[in-house]
């Protein structure tokens, strides 16, 4: 598998569809601003435009495999990350992004946070006025939280698509991770 690869985490359907109507109802701004149901997800690491081969894939799935299932939250409310995107904070994941990092590569020229920071993009602002837009949002409620039991590989090319799943052990037969 080739291409603008990322592994992360993605809330189920109905909470990506809960959080766009929660953020309609925080404000009236700019549609064009807030990021759809589809694109919400958490990145535990960004590959950039790499291969993955299915021994990258078998090494992913071996270690998430030892790792217990969980429930993350996320907020209690928005912030800017930088100056132009608009986040909601997420807990319980900086164990999965560490075991991520020490599994699989990433392309040289791809830039991380360190240490990492979940979150869930919620807006891309890209004009001025989109930017000051969001500038008043930071702050504002936004919080909730889901259980994760898998880890999933993602394509960037116009929309995010999964390529790959791995399982996390169930809560109560895992070795370490949070349950």
């Amino acid at each position: 598998m080739r291409g603008r690869l990322f592994v992360g985490l993605q809330p189920p359907q109905h909470l990506r569809n809960r959080i766009r109507q929660d953020l309609a109802t925080l404000s009236d701004g700019p549609e064009s601003a807030w990021v759809g149901a589809d694109h919400l997800h958490v990145t535990l690491r960004f590959l950039g435009d790499v291969s993955v081969g299915p021994e990258d894939s078998d090494t992913l799935r071996a270690a998430f495999g030892r790792v217990s299932a969980r429930t993350l939250s996320f907020g209690p409310a928005l912030r800017l990350l930088g100056e132009r995107v608009l986040v909601a904070p997420v807990h319980g994941a900086d164990d999965l992004a560490a075991l991520t990092r020490a599994s699989v590569a990433k392309a040289a020229d791809v830039t991380e946070w360190d240490p990492f920071f979940g979150h869930l993009t919620v807006s891309l602002p890209s004009t001025a006025g989109e930017r000051d837009w969001a500038q008043t949002m930071a702050g504002g409620a936004l919080a909730g939280r889901w259980p994760v039991d898998e880890v999933c590989l993602f394509r960037s090319d116009n929309g995010y698509r999964v390529l790959d799943r791995f399982p996390l052990a169930p809560a109560t037969a895992a070795a370490g991770g949070e349950g």
